[in-house]
């Protein structure tokens, strides 16, 4: 995947309203081809001056595109920051991918009680019922004994369509 640039985006959906709102582009870390260059076409001393003046550059980008590189994680958080920013929004709730799930970004959205959800990694562990498990071993042991708090939630999507889907909340603790 190091291939494919990184893009993270922010769109606000709810029944009056389906728009884009930003977007986060990021080329592919490329630190270790990089680093893999400048260490190949090391030379010890560098006679002319042009020389050294050319490996000073090249140093100083290298060390300009580490520090400018994000984590997708990073990138969620700027964006949300920005939009926070920015101004109110119709309402909708926040929702996001376990790919950009993280510490910071949780606490930055419940910061102003907005409300949002996000979907786990399955290898994700979690403290249930006393205990450190794994989201899917979770799951599993929902569908064999459910709480009576889970139900059928009716949804239906912006074409008109209904879909149920089983759903109970709950706070847990997640490592990490």
């Amino acid at each position: 995947m190091s291939h494919y640039p990184t893009v993270v985006t922010a769109v606000i959906a709810n029944r009056e309203l389906l728009d884009g709102l930003a977007v986060r582009v990021q080329e592919p870390n490329s630190e270790e081809a990089e680093r893999a260059y400048l260490q190949m076409t090391a030379q010890t001393p560098y006679k002319p001056l042009d020389h050294a003046r050319q490996r000073v550059l090249e140093l100083l980008q290298y060390h300009k595109n580490r520090l400018s590189y994000r984590h997708r994680t990073e990138l969620a958080v700027a964006l949300v920051e920005h939009l926070e920013a920015e101004g109110p929004c119709p309402p909708a709730a926040y929702a996001f991918d376990h790919g950009v799930f993280s510490f910071p970004l949780s606490r930055l959205i419940e910061g102003p009680a907005t409300p949002w959800v996000s979907e786990l990694a399955c290898s994700r562990q979690l403290l249930w019922e006393g205990q450190g498990c794994r989201v899917d071993a979770v799951a599993a042991q929902l569908r064999t004994d459910p709480p009576e708090r889970l139900r059928a939630l009716p949804v239906t999507d912006r074409t008109g369509e209904s879909n149920a889907f089983w759903v109970f909340t709950t706070a847990v603790r997640l490592k990490t």
